[in-house]
């Protein structure tokens, strides 16, 4: 079997290179761990069929199983997927309507994206949409999560690994930050900006429950840059500043970058002013 692949197409949202790219590149493609099931071996998946072969760890038996086409959160599919053979025709189908959703919001806005436009990209019939979500208002809360799981792989996670001091690991943000903007222009053409952050723009004074989401989401992307700054604060790096609030006015200044670097379409002015972040700090509130 070929274990060299490409993906058939590409989308705004990419993800950072993966193992499989450039003279590799072959009729199908290899996903990476984009769906956690009972199995963790790796099913080398072909571009327009729906047959794939599970290697199995502890013996040379092959089952055999039959997939959909799948269009997993708008990335370029060059990684493996691990996929577990019990998983349900029905959840492909959702999980199609997501990334479809996804992809098309992501590229465009909420409002301009219809449910037969998600359908269509899906390949699924609107009664199926309603099957699994009574509303578009619903499904937008679905790609909320999806992105925060995606989001979270691809820069947070990354960028706050304990492998440097804690300031360093502030710095390192904004370079993966930079580093992915700067990789979707590259695919689409556009800055697309924060994803949470355009939702939020857009749909705050118009839909509650999405603005809620997206407040939630936000607040919990300040963690790891409260913990980094605690961290440098034990350590003698920083004075005593309030680690909280300085958090959430770097996370703030984040986000602010990465919309002027939409309005601009130029990903450099993430790099530029990401140099500045760490100035951003606020004295502890006397009591």
């Amino acid at each position: 079997m070929r274990k060299n692949y490409s993906p058939q197409w590409r989308s705004p949202i990419a993800s950072i290179p993966g193992p499989v790219s450039g003279k590799h590149a072959d009729s199908g493609y290899l996903l990476n761990e984009l769906y956690r099931g009972a199995s963790r071996r790796p099913i080398y998946i072909r571009h327009t069929i729906y047959k794939a072969v599970i290697h199995e760890n502890n013996n040379n038996h092959n089952k055999y199983m039959m997939l959909g086409r799948l269009k997993l959160a708008g990335l370029d599919l060059d990684r493996t997927v691990n996929y577990g053979c019990h998983m349900a025709t029905t959840t492909n189908t959702r999980q199609r309507i997501i990334s479809a959703a996804q992809q098309l919001i992501y590229a465009r806005s909420y409002n301009n994206v219809g449910v037969q436009e998600i359908c269509d990209h899906a390949r699924v019939k609107k009664g199926s949409f309603y099957h699994f979500f009574p509303s578009k208002g619903e499904l937008a809360l679905a790609v909320l999560d999806q992105l925060q799981d995606f989001m979270h792989e691809t820069i947070i996670r990354k960028s706050f690994v304990d492998d440097i001091p804690p300031l360093a690991r502030i710095e390192r943000f904004f370079t993966t930050l930079y580093a992915f903007h700067k990789q979707v222009k590259a695919n689409s053409g556009h800055v697309h900006g924060c994803p949470f952050g355009n939702f939020g723009s857009e749909m705050s004074t118009l839909d509650e429950d999405i603005r809620s989401k997206v407040d939630h989401l936000l607040g919990a992307s300040e963690k790891p840059f409260e913990k980094a700054l605690e961290e440098a604060i034990e350590r003698g790096d920083l004075p005593a500043i309030d680690a909280a609030a300085t958090a959430r006015a770097i996370f703030a200044y984040a986000e602010g970058i990465m919309l002027y670097a939409k309005t601009c379409n130029d990903p450099e002015l993430i790099r530029e002013l990401g140099k500045r972040a760490l100035q951003l700090t606020v004295p502890v509130k006397l009591q």
